[in-house]
């Protein structure tokens, strides 16, 4: 039960005394954004249900139009949302509230932001009797306009760095390589030594440098930065070249229900569950990690033995462990790429080479295709 739960954990983290004072330090630490949050309650609650003076014939000195009503609720539902976390949260895999701080406070924003464009508006706009001065008025309208300019900025200055700056530094797809004092790159045979220069490959002490897809590799100072084309589409930049464009290729030959398999261990790394995230094709395992998450205590039933059965789909030499998982899971793609190479190096492509049809091919990745006569054999 609740009570017994607790004394264990209260047990197990130092006693009453440690988790006492752990508690008081972080309840102090965050007491300012409680205290904002309850007050906002506690100012909404008093104007929607004022203990004002009443004119002689009964009504309200202080009055509420419909809508002003409806935009103190929602900042006060809002404030809710804010305080809630602060005390519970809901019970996911990690244990800690910020998967919920993540869920609430989303709505906040939405909500928050229909009350201030309504609030511009009842100050600036509205047409009624009690306005604020024209001083208060224009000081007010100053005011919006610097944090609506302020805000904004983050759009061109956000979209400069993600766009030149760091791509080539750092984040998905970008690789530097120190070339040394001699600044010596070969590029297409040429010797390349001064300024920024663009390449698509290059040799860096014995060393073959290949941009991403669609990529370049540019020279500055003595370091060599590797990154993609400027676009839109993020899958350029985040996984290797030649595994994105056989995926590219595995997209327009895929029909629906078919399913893939790739390599599967780390969950935030790009390098996994790729073929799924860049095509929609259904993979056998994605990221575990995420799994765990949704699924809860239903994962252990639906996971069964797949993460193992995937490593020794790839790992195994013998074709008959491959075509076990093959036709347990109905499996009509098997990707090899960067990642299935450096998971489990090249040795457990050859029984895929000697048993199944090569469909998309760039450089060392290659995608494979099941016969359907595989399929049906059980």
């Amino acid at each position: 039960n609740v009570h017994s739960l607790s004394l264990q954990f209260i047990n197990e983290t130092g006693g009453m005394e440690a988790n006492l004072s752990a508690l008081l330090l972080r309840r102090l630490t965050y007491l300012p954004v409680t205290l904002l949050g309850l007050l906002a309650i506690f100012v909404v609650v008093s104007r929607l249900f004022p203990r004002a003076p009443r004119f002689p014939d009964g009504q309200p000195t202080i009055t509420l139009t419909k809508s002003s009503a409806f935009v103190l609720l929602l900042v006060a539902i809002g404030a809710v949302l804010v305080i809630a976390p602060e005390f519970v949260h809901l019970v996911d895999v990690f244990s800690s509230r910020i998967n919920t701080i993540f869920k609430f406070y989303y709505q906040v924003w939405a909500l928050w932001a229909i009350a201030s464009a309504y609030a511009v508006y009842s100050v600036l706009g509205e047409n009624r009797e009690q306005r604020p001065t024209p001083t208060l008025r224009y000081l007010f309208g100053g005011m919006v306009v610097l944090i609506v300019m302020s805000g904004s900025l983050y759009f061109f200055f956000g979209v400069y760095a993600r766009t030149f700056n760091e791509p080539f530094q750092s984040g998905f797809g970008a690789k530097s390589y120190f070339i040394g004092d001699s600044r010596l790159v070969v590029a297409d045979g040429q010797d390349v030594n001064a300024g920024q220069v663009l390449l698509e490959s290059a040799i860096v002490g014995g060393q073959t440098v290949v941009a991403p897809y669609n990529g370049q590799v540019q020279l500055r100072e003595r370091t060599l930065w590797v990154r993609a084309n400027y676009s839109i589409d993020g899958g350029p930049l985040m996984i290797d070249r030649d595994d994105y464009t056989a995926i590219q290729c595995l997209a327009k030959i895929a029909v629906d229900g078919e399913i893939a398999i790739e390599a599967e261990l780390h969950a935030y790394n790009a390098a996994y569950g790729r073929v799924a995230s860049l095509t929609g094709i259904p993979i056998l395992l994605g990221w575990e990690g995420h799994e765990r998450q949704w699924r809860g205590n239903t994962i252990g039933e639906i996971l069964g033995s797949r993460p193992s059965d995937i490593d020794r789909f790839y790992r195994d030499l013998r074709w008959e462990v491959a075509l076990e998982v093959i036709q347990r899971y109905g499996i009509n793609y098997v990707m090899f790429g960067a990642t299935e190479i450096q998971q489990y190096t090249v040795t457990g492509e050859q029984k895929f080479v000697e048993n199944l049809i090569p469909v998309c091919q760039s450089g060392a990745t290659t995608i494979y295709k099941v016969p359907n006569t595989l399929l049906i054999q059980k």
